[in-house]
């Protein structure tokens, strides 16, 4: 009973927290804009600014590192929720979240509990969820 709650609590925050736009996820839920692709289903980008005049996303990081911008078109890039290797998910403490995965930018606050996560950074202890790099306590 507990997995199904965990799981039925955790597809409400899926859907309450970002908005599918088929190619990248708008998170709607932090403070400023932020958006996630999916490089093929590998490298998961987290990125600041979508110019809708050249279908980008521009201010991209992995992790801690600056990307390229990211044009948006063909089947190189995608929503990261449509990949299956992505359905993981670890308990975020409900503090602060960030733009790259050292803390250096805040973007917005994270509901504590079990979330969804894209990526993982060992050494900074944070995860990639649709709050953003977000401090977890355990994987799940």
């Amino acid at each position: 009973k507990i997995n199904i709650i965990s799981t039925f609590i955790l597809l409400a925050k899926i859907c309450l927290c970002s908005i599918d736009q088929d190619k990248y996820l708008e998170l709607n839920k932090v403070k400023k804009q932020a958006y996630l692709t999916a490089d093929k289903c590998g490298e998961v980008f987290m990125c600041n600014i979508f110019n809708r005049e050249y279908n980008a996303l521009e201010d991209c990081y992995i992790k801690d590192r600056s990307s390229s911008n990211i044009i948006i078109n063909g089947d190189e890039y995608t929503n990261p929720d449509n990949c299956p290797n992505f359905h993981r998910s670890a308990y975020v403490k409900g503090v602060e979240c960030y733009l790259t995965s050292n803390g250096k930018t805040k973007i917005g606050n994270s509901n504590k509990g079990n979330a969804r996560y894209y990526s993982i950074d060992y050494f900074n202890r944070r995860v990639l969820t649709e709050w953003g790099w977000c401090e977890y306590e355990h994987l799940n």
